[in-house]
Protein backbone atom coordinates (compact mmCIF):
# COMPACT_ATOMS: atom_id res chain seq x y z
CA UNK A 1 0.00 0.00 0.00
CA UNK A 2 3.37 2.48 0.62
CA UNK A 3 3.22 4.73 3.54
CA UNK A 4 0.20 6.97 5.25
CA UNK A 5 0.10 10.41 4.17
CA UNK A 6 1.53 12.73 6.79
CA UNK A 7 -0.95 13.67 9.55
CA UNK A 8 -2.75 16.95 8.91
CA UNK A 9 -4.34 19.13 11.41
CA UNK A 10 -6.45 22.01 9.77
CA UNK A 11 -8.22 25.04 11.81
CA UNK A 12 -9.62 28.37 11.00
CA UNK A 13 -8.15 31.65 12.44
CA UNK A 14 -10.21 34.25 10.53
CA UNK A 15 -8.45 37.70 10.68
CA UNK A 16 -5.19 36.58 11.53
CA UNK A 17 -2.41 38.21 9.27
CA UNK A 18 -0.07 34.98 7.89
CA UNK A 19 3.01 36.87 9.41
CA UNK A 20 1.33 36.82 12.82
CA UNK A 21 1.44 33.30 12.83
CA UNK A 22 4.02 30.95 15.14
CA UNK A 23 4.28 27.12 15.06
CA UNK A 24 6.30 25.40 17.37
CA UNK A 25 6.29 21.61 17.55
CA UNK A 26 7.60 19.85 20.94
CA UNK A 27 7.13 16.13 22.01
CA UNK A 28 3.69 16.81 23.95
CA UNK A 29 2.51 18.89 21.30
CA UNK A 30 2.23 21.67 18.66
CA UNK A 31 1.11 24.76 19.45
CA UNK A 32 -0.24 27.33 17.29
CA UNK A 33 -0.03 30.98 18.86
CA UNK A 34 -0.84 34.32 16.44
CA UNK A 35 -2.11 38.07 17.10
CA UNK A 36 -6.04 39.14 15.67
CA UNK A 37 -5.77 42.67 14.98
CA UNK A 38 -8.95 44.44 16.73
CA UNK A 39 -10.41 45.57 13.48
CA UNK A 40 -11.48 49.37 13.55
CA UNK A 41 -12.07 50.99 10.63
CA UNK A 42 -10.70 54.19 12.19
CA UNK A 43 -9.29 55.53 15.10
CA UNK A 44 -12.90 57.24 15.64
CA UNK A 45 -14.83 54.02 15.04
CA UNK A 46 -16.85 52.65 17.49
CA UNK A 47 -17.72 48.67 17.94
CA UNK A 48 -21.50 47.53 19.13
CA UNK A 49 -20.41 43.96 18.88
CA UNK A 50 -17.93 41.52 17.99
CA UNK A 51 -18.17 38.52 16.96
CA UNK A 52 -14.37 37.32 16.87
CA UNK A 53 -12.05 37.82 19.75
CA UNK A 54 -9.16 40.10 19.62
CA UNK A 55 -5.59 39.81 20.91
CA UNK A 56 -3.16 37.28 21.06
CA UNK A 57 -4.33 33.55 21.77
CA UNK A 58 -2.62 30.20 21.83
CA UNK A 59 -3.44 26.70 20.72
CA UNK A 60 -2.31 23.96 22.11
CA UNK A 61 -2.69 20.43 19.94
CA UNK A 62 -1.65 17.36 22.05
CA UNK A 63 0.63 14.82 19.81
CA UNK A 64 0.45 11.10 21.51
CA UNK A 65 2.61 8.80 20.22
CA UNK A 66 5.30 8.75 17.45
CA UNK A 67 8.22 12.42 17.26
CA UNK A 68 6.68 14.51 15.18
CA UNK A 69 8.36 17.63 13.26
CA UNK A 70 6.60 19.71 10.99
CA UNK A 71 6.57 19.39 7.25
CA UNK A 72 4.33 22.25 5.85
CA UNK A 73 2.19 24.66 6.37
CA UNK A 74 -0.28 27.04 4.58
CA UNK A 75 -2.40 29.50 5.56
CA UNK A 76 -5.04 30.87 3.03
CA UNK A 77 -8.52 32.62 3.65
CA UNK A 78 -8.11 32.05 7.31
CA UNK A 79 -7.65 29.00 7.35
CA UNK A 80 -4.08 27.32 8.74
CA UNK A 81 -2.97 23.38 7.40
CA UNK A 82 -0.52 22.11 8.96
CA UNK A 83 1.00 18.85 7.61
CA UNK A 84 3.63 16.76 10.32
CA UNK A 85 6.17 13.82 9.46
CA UNK A 86 7.73 11.31 11.61
CA UNK A 87 11.36 12.52 12.77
Amino acid sequence: DGPAAPPLYPAAYPGVVAEEISLRIAPAGLTVSAMRPLPLGSADAVLRRLEIPHGRFLRRIPLAGMPLKLAASRYENGCLEVRLTRE
